[in-house]
C-alpha cells in the first residue's frame, strides 16, 4: 500500500463500506483504522437493527467489499475520493486494533469496540480529485494494484 494511501486512511474520520449479496450492493457508513496495510472496521456495541449485521451476512456469502473515503467541499478544488478494493473477513477484535479504535474515536470512550471487526486486505485503488495532485489529495485519476508502483508492470 502506497505511503500517501496510509495518510489518507490515517486522517480519514469515515468510509462508505460496500457488500454485495445476491447482486444486490449494500453500502453503509463505517469507522476504521489502519494496522500496517490492513483496515479494521469493528462491529462495535452501538444499538443494530438485526442481531446479524447486512454486511456481515454479505461478507460471508461473497467476502469481496469496496471501501470508499471522500471530501466533499464547496470549494470543488478540494473534490477527491478514494476507492480500495478488498478482501474480506470476519475477525476477532484484537487489543491493538481496540486501542487504535480507542484512539481515533472519541465515542469509544462511551460505546463498546466490540468483540469483532471487519479485516479488509486491499488489493486495487482509484482516487480522482479535482486539482489532478493526489499529493495534496487534489487528485489522480487511476487503478492500480496497492502493492505496485504506478510505473511497476501489472
Amino acid at each position: 500500500m502506497k505511503a500517501w494511501i496510509r495518510e489518507v486512511l490515517d486522517s480519514t474520520g469515515r468510509g462508505f463500506l460496500t457488500t454485495v449479496a445476491d447482486n444486490v450492493p449494500h453500502v453503509v457508513p463505517v469507522v476504521f483504522v489502519r494496522l500496517g496495510d490492513l483496515i479494521f472496521c469493528p462491529i462495535d456495541g452501538k444499538p443494530k437493527s438485526k442481531a446479524i449485521l447486512r454486511r456481515v451476512r454479505n461478507l460471508e456469502a461473497n467476502p469481496r467489499a469496496a471501501l470508499v473515503l471522500d471530501h466533499y467541499s464547496e470549494d470543488w478544488e478540494k473534490l477527491w475520493w478514494l476507492r480500495l478494493d478488498c478482501q474480506a473477513s470476519i475477525r476477532a477484535m484484537s487489543p491493538e486494533v481496540a486501542r487504535l479504535l480507542r484512539q481515533k474515536y472519541k465515542g469509544y470512550e462511551t460505546y463498546d469496540v466490540g468483540s469483532s471487526v471487519i479485516r479488509l486486505s486491499c488489493h486495487n485503488w482509484n482516487f480522482w480529485s479535482m486539482s489532478g495532485n493526489h499529493e495534496n489529495l487534489a487528485g489522480v485519476s487511476r487503478t492500480t494494484d496497492c502493492r505496485k508502483e504506478p510505473n511497476e508492470a501489472e
